[in-house]
């Protein structure tokens, strides 16, 4: 099994979920950190009916604006990220949405994404 080690970003520190959704912190964290192939966002879902919606729209967005050979992934979790600082702690209080972000990260890496 391999261990991907994922740094969590820190500067610019986004202070939250409302500014970890505008496009211009986003855009900014791109430009930063342009030797990144692979960047995720994990937000909590808040009990936010349009939280999905919004994700897929920053994806849009993103994929606008990077290369080929990079990617930007969002997911939205049912429970409290805050309280799991560990990635196998977050995986089993959100299966179902890291699995889904796992799959699709898998996909991309085997090249099956359309």
């Amino acid at each position: 099994m391999n261990i991907l080690v994922i740094p969590i970003c820190k500067d610019p520190l986004l202070g939250g979920v409302t500014e970890a959704l505008k496009w211009i912190n986003l855009k900014e964290i791109f430009e930063r950190y342009s030797g990144v192939d692979l960047y995720l966002l994990c937000v909590d879902r808040d009990g936010k009916t349009g939280r999905r919606s919004k994700l897929d729209q920053l994806e849009q967005q993103a994929q606008a604006v990077l290369s080929n050979n990079k990617l930007f992934l969002a997911e939205n979790a049912w429970q409290e990220l805050g309280a799991a600082r560990r990635y196998k702690r977050i995986r089993n209080l959100c299966v179902e949405d890291i699995q889904n972000l796992e799959t699709r990260i898998q996909q991309r890496l085997v090249g099956t994404v359309p």
